[in-house]
């Protein structure tokens, strides 16, 4: 069945664009949306709690970049536009080498990441089969 837009709409907010999980609701059914949302989600949190635990520095700025690039990638992809933005900061960042703009960089990406991730899980796809 796929989702009734109407009944489904979720007003955008500064971390999250609905428009492009709404458009997925012409093509998917609700029970593929929530699957896709959920697996999405997990991915993003385990990055975000990756890059949470890191210790900066010059040896992690590799793992750091792909991180970031996965941020920014999925949240382009979802409409986690603020996480996408942050992400490509710290990702130029690791990629360049500098340390110091990475360690400014991450509290506000983890931040964001964090708001982006509440707004997206009060999605009604959400509701009754929420991320676990």
């Amino acid at each position: 069945m796929a989702v009734a837009a109407a009944a489904h709409k979720i007003e955008s907010s500064e971390f999250f664009d609905s428009a492009v999980i709404d458009s997925l609701s012409g093509i998917m059914s609700e029970s593929a949306i929530r699957a896709l949302l959920v697996d999405m989600e997990r991915d993003v949190r385990l990055r975000l709690d990756r890059l949470a635990e890191l210790h900066i520095a010059s040896g992690s700025l590799p793992m750091i970049a792909q991180d970031a690039h996965d941020l920014k990638s999925m949240g382009g992809n979802f409409g986690l536009i603020q996480m996408a933005e942050r992400a490509g900061v710290v990702e130029r960042a690791a990629r360049s080498g500098c340390v110091d703009t990475v360690r400014t960089g991450m509290s506000p990406l983890l931040s964001v990441g964090g708001h982006s991730l509440n707004a997206l899980t009060a999605r009604p796809e959400f509701i009754g089969g929420g991320a676990q």
